[in-house]
């Protein structure tokens, strides 16, 4: 048996299986609600008659929202445990939406500034305990599945595009689609957040970890884990992966109008048939990390990324491109999920770590914007993508640190490997 497959692997019981298919409903779920209030950012600097610069600096504050969740979540899971702590974060998204309806429909400039800020916080507040509950999932069934988790997060975001697109065919109030769409999600994610956790183990983890202490005692749970080296180098393996997600998401489309000459459309379809192939990789991770071991992953699917995106940027329109595009995604599918599931191998202080990973990936999209937007200014669009080649090699670098740690060290003190 790999080592990555651990000793306690076992065929998933019925009761895991109810808690697998609850948590992959509620990544679809978060995924929908998501895109679909975020595919109607055009329509609202439209509505608030945003120049660019303004509306960059509105983006901004969802990733700086999260940000400051991410710096305290952690703690209130130790405290609270993970169902509770997952149906907090379902009311915080509930009123987010609230509020940015109101920012909506009132058309005011500084409430529609918290509202984003809101959204941002509710996000990554969801996202930690989401991905808790998938890790101690991987644990109970003894696979590296995390990343099939994701793969539904994305089919959820392509359905929320689909619904954000047909609304503003259909000429709906960005207003409207949030009231409907994202408080109707919310209200399934409170719902459905304590069936993804395991009750006995949820309820003896949380009891362990709830004590006294308020507010700042909380954060100093939360911070604990940036201390820790194996931790920080697994968040700077999230930093560099999500740079080439993110630039995808970000820039793919304009690279092809830009530097190809080729047509809005065949944009659109280049980062669909990216999202389409890292979704695959998604599905097919539980697979490929049997196979190969954690770090292995990371070095194998990091070079099929380099390899996919050079041949992108330096082929000319036609089958060598659309080949470097499904190779690219291919390549981005896997990176972020395992050093998601590395941070969490130790269920002690788990949330904490994964906060700090999910820090790093916000760090990224915080960064990236007008670094590659300098660059794109440079070079242009299509070759300044070059320059993720080079934080594909930093993951490749990194990828000692996804090792697991020792099942030894998990029960009986500090593991050597976290050093």
């Amino acid at each position: 048996m790999h080592p990555v497959q651990r000793a306690h692997s076992a065929l998933p019981t019925p009761s895991s299986a109810r808690i697998s298919v609850a948590a992959f409903a509620q990544f679809t779920v978060f995924g929908v609600s998501s895109a679909s209030w975020l595919s109607r950012l055009p329509a609202i600097k439209r509505e608030f008659e945003l120049s660019d610069s303004q509306f960059g600096a509105y983006l901004l504050v969802i990733s700086l929202g999260g940000l400051i969740a991410l710096f305290i979540v952690g703690g209130v899971v130790a405290r609270l445990g993970g169902p509770r702590s997952a149906r907090a974060a379902a009311v915080v998204y509930i009123l987010a939406m609230l509020l940015l309806c109101a920012a909506l429909l009132t058309t005011n400039g500084v409430l529609l500034l918290l509202a984003l800020a809101a959204c941002g916080f509710a996000g990554a507040s969801t996202n930690v305990p989401m991905n808790l509950a998938a890790s101690d999932i991987g644990r109970r069934v003894g696979r590296e599945n995390l990343s099939q988790f994701h793969a539904l997060y994305s089919i959820g975001a392509v359905l929320g595009a689909g619904i954000g697109s047909l609304s503003a065919r259909l000429e709906v109030a960005a207003a409207a689609q949030v009231a409907s769409v994202g408080l109707a999600a919310g209200i399934v994610m409170f719902l459905l957040a304590p069936a993804m956790f395991d009750k006995a183990a949820s309820g003896a983890a949380g009891g362990a970890q709830r004590g006294a202490g308020g507010p700042l005692a909380m954060l100093r749970t939360s911070l604990r884990a940036w201390r820790e080296p194996r931790t920080i180098k697994i968040g700077a393996l999230v930093f560099f992966g999500s740079l080439s997600e993110g630039t995808a998401n970000a820039w793919l489309a304009i690279a092809i109008v830009s530097g190809f000459s080729a047509s809005e459309a065949t944009g659109a379809l280049a980062l669909s048939v990216f999202t389409a192939a890292m979704t695959i990789g998604r599905f097919l991770g539980p697979v490929v990390i049997g196979s190969l071991g954690r770090p292995r992953t990371v070095i194998v699917t990091g070079v099929i990324g380099a390899t996919g995106l050079s041949l992108f940027v330096l082929s000319p329109l036609g089958p060598a491109m659309w080949t470097g595009i499904v190779l690219w995604g291919i390549g981005a599918a896997l990176s972020g999920p395992l050093a998601i599931a590395a941070a969490a191998d130790d269920p002690a202080g788990a949330a904490s770590r994964l906060a700090v990973a999910s820090s790093c990936g916000s760090a990224a999209e915080i960064a990236a914007p007008p670094a590659f937007g300098a660059l794109a200014q440079a070079v242009g669009p299509r070759h300044m993508l070059l320059a993720v080649v080079l934080a594909i090699g930093a993951t490749l670098v990194l990828s000692p640190a996804v090792k697991p740690l020792k099942q030894s060290a998990k029960s009986d003190g500090p593991d050597p490997e976290r050093s």
